[in-house]
């Protein structure tokens, strides 16, 4: 009873796959070819993707091989590109018996294309593999109904392109469309220059004066520019241009719609770059430091432009992707021949990013000397040394490699230390008592509870007791001075306790050598 049942259910299945699923008129013994569309009639706008697919199952016992080509009637320079091919694979391949495999055609309609169809011929050639004399021919006939987005059928003697015009004598022909049209066209720009765009923006940056007023400046003309634009491209609709006039007006209006886009990207990049560096140096409890600026000025520079042109190349017909293809290859090509070049920049953009110096820090190098920092570049470093008045550059891959040590960073305070011998047989109680006193005595010592000058001894040298000052200085670029005028201190100190400073002595014994 169950196996009935079953049958039953599979012979329904059956029944309504072939009523739903069309199958193809011809039919190779070898295989079954099932039409997964509705239709092989398509219809699409300009600038869009159409898909076709196949099913192709070998129900035979032996391997076939299946070759797809494609043959245009006309319509083909329509197209911005088209491609026929099994799924994942090329337009060739071997199905195993009982199994099957999807064949997928896709047209792209061009966005410039006019209103006009497209007729091609999908070839299917089934080879048994057993026998190579066995080969069949399935063809399968397609069409594409483009549809312009240019078209001013809809539009003409329409207001504003959307409603039928009704106005009284003169006005009720396409000129008085067009006039009408017009002015509601300027209302509207005047109004959102004048009007609608500063209350938005001041509802939006009420708190932020200053970038309220950036932004209005920079936004106000483009606005206004791209809403008469819209007008002057749509008045040609309602005058009814005929559709080559149409596409031509539309590809020059697209050009300028990027163009003014990418003016008022670039312009509000630079102002929004600004604006987060030196909020983000606020929070670092930082300078107004925007030595940073040039470089995310460049990088937005870089990105805009290439967006926008390769957003005109788009509208004028070319294809991005070989474009894009042969910049990836040159870039290859220029990065192989200029390795030390971009190891210099790369290293530079690392100083910049994670900014471990800037302009006007002094920083501590591997040799000891102190130098100032002049400008950071994306190839080298100017550095100024301060002890040898002199300016040198350093390449930044070699600056990120060297132990630098920022003076002035976090902060340009200094712990100064003098060091010091007193004879042996010196009261050490004495010899602390005077260095201290030259320290708490100089008026720029820093002498808070956490920054107290503090004397060590050190030990026993060859032929002194040693001793150490440590002092807190408030600026770096001071400590030499109050270095030398604390050793000056402490020497009239000693003087005064009468503390005795060694000098090295030697004693020379001198044999005489006995006659024999």
């Amino acid at each position: 009873m169950h196996g009935k049942l079953w049958t039953f259910f599979f012979a329904l299945i059956a029944v309504a796959l072939v009523i739903l699923l069309p199958v193809a008129p011809a039919q190779a013994s070898s295989v079954n070819v099932v039409i997964e569309n509705e239709s092989l009639d398509m219809e699409t706008a300009a600038g869009n993707q159409v898909e076709w697919s196949w099913y192709i199952y070998n129900n035979d016992s032996s391997p076939v091989h299946v070759q797809a080509e494609l043959d245009f009637q006309d319509g083909a320079s329509h197209l911005d590109s088209y491609q026929l091919e099994f799924f994942g694979k090329t337009g060739t391949v071997q199905v195993d018996p009982g199994s099957g495999e999807r064949l997928v055609l896709i047209m792209t309609a061009s966005r410039l294309s006019s209103s006009t169809m497209v007729h091609a011929e999908v070839l299917i050639t089934v080879t048994n593999l057993s026998d190579v004399s066995q080969s069949e021919l399935l063809s399968f006939n397609v069409t594409l109904d483009i549809s312009s987005i240019y078209s001013g059928e809809d539009s003409y003697n329409h207001i504003l392109g959307v409603f039928v015009n009704t106005l009284p004598y003169p006005l009720d022909g396409p000129l008085g469309a067009l006039l009408v049209t017009m002015a509601l066209y300027g209302i509207i720009a005047v109004s959102l220059y004048a009007f609608v765009l500063p209350m938005i923006l001041r509802r939006e940056l009420a708190s932020k004066t200053a970038f309220y007023n950036q932004t209005l400046k920079i936004m106000r003309t483009p606005v206004l520019l791209v809403v008469l634009l819209f007008g002057i491209v749509q008045s040609f609709s309602i005058i009814g241009a005929d559709e080559a006039t149409l596409i031509a007006v539309g590809s020059i209006s697209m050009v300028l719609y990027i163009l003014l886009g990418a003016k008022i990207s670039w312009a509000l990049y630079k102002i929004i770059v600004r604006h987060l560096l030196i909020k983000f140096n606020s929070k670092r409890l930082m300078d107004n430091d925007l030595s940073l600026l040039p470089l995310m000025n460049w990088i937005g520079l870089m990105s805009i432009s290439l967006s926008a042109l390769s957003g005109v190349l788009s509208v004028l017909g070319f294809d991005i992707m070989v474009i894009l293809t042969g910049a990836g290859i040159l870039g290859l090509a220029i990065s192989l021949g200029a390795q030390d070049t971009l190891k210099k920049f790369f290293a530079g953009l690392s100083l910049l990013i994670e900014r471990p110096f800037k302009e006007g820090d002094l920083l501590q190098m591997d040799d000891g000397i102190v130098v100032e920092v002049v400008r950071v570049g994306m190839r080298s470093t100017t550095f100024y040394n301060t002890f040898d008045p002199q300016y040198f550059t350093i390449p930044n891959d070699v600056v990120a490699n060297s132990k630098i040590v920022n003076v002035l960073r976090p902060d340009a305070r200094y712990k100064a230390k003098v060091d010091i011998g007193v004879a042996y047989g010196s009261d050490i109680s004495m010899v602390k008592k005077a260095m201290m006193e030259a320290a708490m005595d100089h008026p720029e010592v820093l002498k808070t509870p956490d920054e107290m000058p503090i004397v060590r001894f050190l030990g026993f040298g060859d032929s002194s007791l040693n001793f150490r000052l440590f002092t807190w200085v408030a600026d770096f670029r001071d400590h030499y001075r109050i270095l030398g005028e604390l050793r000056e201190s402490i020497d009239a100190n000693f003087r005064e306790y009468g503390i005795e400073i060694p000098f090295p002595q030697r004693d020379i014994w001198i044999r005489e050598k006995k006659d024999d």
